[in-house]
């Protein structure tokens, strides 16, 4: 399986240790699963992470590197425009789309609202979870 983590998702993840999206994160890395972002999606969680969290240059070089040791980077060569609402969201879905994601884990109503596009599911990390225990 290849996964794509929306920024809300790695916000939620880095941010609070008892989320669910920490947890599926775990289960994910632990089970071999393919997780993948783009630079445009690291921009905007370091750009949050620093509005929203007040971290530092140096804090957020910190996350970034641990992030980096087990989340490929996708160079993004797609431009599709799908996300009418909110086209800043755009960026997830060609991530998706240029790795091959099967799955982007989200929180954002605009692209939950979607549920798939082409062949990739677009639901929120709590989905997963539930979907691995049945």
């Amino acid at each position: 399986m290849r996964v794509v983590l929306d920024t809300n998702v790695l916000i939620s993840a880095t941010q609070w240790p008892d989320s669910a999206a920490r947890k599926v994160l775990r289960r994910l890395y632990s089970e071999g699963v393919k997780i993948f972002t783009s630079a445009e999606i690291l921009a905007e969680l370091a750009k949050v992470l620093i509005r929203d969290f007040d971290y530092d240059e140096e804090q957020v070089g910190a996350l970034l590197s641990r992030l980096l040791a087990f989340v490929h980077i996708v160079k993004v060569s797609r431009n599709v425009k799908v996300v009418v609402e909110d086209p800043e969201d755009d960026k997830v879905i060609n991530c998706a789309l240029d790795c091959g994601a099967d799955v982007i884990l989200t929180y954002d109503r605009h692209l939950l609202k979607l549920n798939w596009y082409e062949k990739i599911k677009i639901v929120k990390p709590e989905v997963v979870w539930e979907e691995a225990d049945e």
